[in-house]
């Protein structure tokens, strides 16, 4: 026992459940269905060359290295066809079938689409890309998928071949690092003294009308809760992506701060208006979810 606690299994820090992982990409797929519905009203607004931005003038804009699906025709219909194949594949993707293949359709399609209409994303959609870009790298359709029902033999499987739902590779270091750098390198770039030392930052930010919401405007004058939460978040973001990785009680600091940085977000979506940003960041905390969790509730369900 003390010699496992001085020399902890520094392995477990980075595994991700593959039940967690099963979860992550359901989510992923609504989130990516989500975004797609929500452009629809203004499609051919923003993504036909009869609307504000012509493909001539984007690809002037855009970096000469910035392919985009969209750019092949003009006409709010080719738009609308690659959409509705962007949602087919999202749907596939949530069901587990071709996972991979669909993933990679995702993630080109959306890669697509930010280029055709850069002006209209932001660190969400940024997030966004980059599970999708690690998920390329992931047995995501291991369990609860229809790939997984499929599987009949454990040559199908050579990896997964010991039914263990710990899964460790260099892209879920990755991806596990991504997820917590957006809340560390958020707090560094946090250096005003309206987080630091007046605590000021929640005030200021609920009282911007272009983004607040009706919740945020019964208390966004309430000090005494607002600057002490402002110093909370500081903290949180930049201490809570370093202990989560703690070799020691691992599991412990994972339960701690899953739920620290989901209530986090549910503030957001509460408070603020950003689109799916926050549903986004909650889709990517699930990873974090230990096994411990994932044995626990599969009991409880079928037993």
């Amino acid at each position: 026992m003390t010699s496992h606690f001085l020399v902890p299994d520094l392995r477990s820090v980075f595994t991700v459940d593959l039940r967690g992982l099963a979860l992550f990409r359901i989510a992923l797929g609504f989130i990516l269905l989500a975004d797609l519905v929500i452009r629809v009203p203004e499609l051919g607004f923003w993504l036909s060359d009869s609307g504000v931005a012509p493909r001539e003038w984007i690809i002037q804009w855009n970096h000469d290295w910035r392919f985009s699906l969209y750019f092949a025709h003009g006409h709010w219909l080719w738009a609308a066809f690659l959409n509705a194949v962007a949602a087919l594949s999202a749907l596939a993707l949530m069901l587990g079938l071709r996972t991979r293949l669909n993933t990679i359709i995702s993630f080109v399609l959306l890669v697509s689409l930010h280029f055709r209409a850069p002006m209209l994303t932001q660190g969400g959609d940024m997030l966004l890309v980059a599970m999708l870009f690690w998920s390329l790298f992931l047995p995501l359709g291991a369990r609860y998928s229809v790939d997984a029902t499929l599987v009949r033999t454990r040559a199908a499987q050579p990896t997964l071949a010991n039914h263990s739902n710990g899964y460790l590779s260099a892209a879920t270091v990755a991806i596990l690092l991504q997820t917590m750098a957006v809340y560390f390198f958020s707090a560094w770039l946090k250096t005003g003294p309206e987080w630091q030392t007046d605590g000021t930052a929640i005030y200021y930010a609920l009282h911007l009308d272009d983004t607040n919401t009706w919740f945020a405007q019964q208390w966004r004058d309430w000090h005494a809760v607002t600057v002490p939460l402002t110093h909370y978040v500081w903290w949180l973001e930049l201490l809570g992506p370093v202990l989560i990785f703690c070799p020691w009680f691992n599991s412990t600091f994972r339960y701690v701060f899953f739920l620290a940085f989901v209530s986090l977000e549910v503030g957001f979506l509460l408070n603020l208006q950003i689109g799916l940003f926050p549903l986004v960041s909650i889709t990517s905390l699930l990873l974090f979810l230990p096994t411990s969790f994932w044995d626990r509730l599969q009991t409880e369900v079928f037993i």
